[in-house]
């Protein structure tokens, strides 16, 4: 059985990938290897998405049909085991060159070195600070 803190640096790496090279790099080949099959999310509100692979990868693909560029800056990443809380800030650079920065946090559960289910809060227009 690993212990803890092999667990925690299991699931920093995970998110690491998943925001750097599945969203920064854009590349959605790595979907099947980050997100389970399927993934929880849950959404402020209570909505709850059950989602495959496929479906996470259109979801994602939209960004990118949408934006040019995505860069995440994280501001806090806080990994105990399989849970993370990641707060950060969001640019996006629309097709027509219209620069947006939102900010949010969500909290992972990664099962299998794998992102298994997401809690996502409404985004804020603007940056933290």
């Amino acid at each position: 059985m690993a212990r803890m803190d092999e667990i925690t640096e299991a699931t920093r790496s995970v998110l690491a990938r998943y925001e750097h090279d599945l969203y920064d790099a854009r590349d959605l080949s790595l979907v099947p290897e980050l997100l389970a099959e399927p993934m929880v999310r849950r959404d402020a509100g209570g909505k709850v998405s059950v989602m495959s692979n496929a479906e996470c990868r259109t979801r994602i693909s939209g960004f990118f049909d949408s934006y040019t560029k995505l860069t995440f800056r994280t501001i806090h990443l806080i990994v105990e085991g399989p849970v993370a809380s990641w707060t950060y800030d969001l640019t996006l650079i629309a097709n027509d060159g219209t620069k947006t920065e939102i900010s949010s946090i969500e909290t992972f559960l990664v099962t299998d070195a794998k992102i298994s289910e997401v809690w996502n809060a409404e985004y804020t227009a603007g940056p933290w600070a």
